[in-house]
């Protein structure tokens, strides 16, 4: 009940523009102030660095690894967890 997950998709040709990142901080912020949720979550696949980038950008930790986690493309792949707490979110 207060957690949420976090999951975000973006079209290749907006990559690299700080769009993400400014609509994660927004989009958290409000969900934080409207809810009683003290944890928000993600999930990424291993190799997926810019989309790790932007969640450290907002402030979320990473941590764990999952290892062989996801099953993608007929490899296995690692899942990069990372977490926001409410009391940490300061953007």
């Amino acid at each position: 009940r207060y957690n949420a997950e976090l999951g975000y998709w973006l079209a290749e040709p907006y990559w690299g523009k700080g769009i993400m990142t400014q609509m994660l901080v927004l989009a958290i912020r409000s969900y934080f102030s409207h809810t009683d949720v003290i944890r928000v979550y993600a999930n990424v696949y291993a190799g997926n660095m810019p989309s790790m980038r932007v969640l450290e950008k907002v402030g979320f930790r990473k941590c764990g690894i999952h290892r062989n986690a996801y099953f993608k493309n007929g490899n296995f792949l690692d899942c990069h967890c990372y977490e926001l707490l409410k009391a940490d979110f300061r953007i």
